[in-house]
């Protein structure tokens, strides 16, 4: 069972992007717009929440506040 767990973080995870690569330029422009915001999306039941480089989830909420579904994404976990 370890075993099992410990490839599926393997393939959760993302590696670094290469030095001087288009990719790690991309990842740096992001990185200093999004790092910290909540972007939210209200849908008709659902809003759907994503947190640069942390998290996405979604989640119903009641008018009072409660609330009552509420499904995780995934998080993030960079190798290297």
């Amino acid at each position: 069972m370890e075993e099992s767990n410990a490839k599926e973080r393997e393939k959760s995870t993302t590696p670094p992007p290469e030095p001087g690569s288009v990719a790690l330029q991309v990842d740096e422009a992001l990185s200093s717009e999004l790092r910290g915001k909540v972007i939210s999306i209200v849908g008709d039941f659902f809003v759907f929440e994503y947190v640069y480089k942390n998290h996405t989830r979604q989640y119903h909420e009641t008018q009072n506040g409660e609330l009552t579904g509420e499904y995780g994404g995934g998080g993030w976990r960079e190798r290297g």
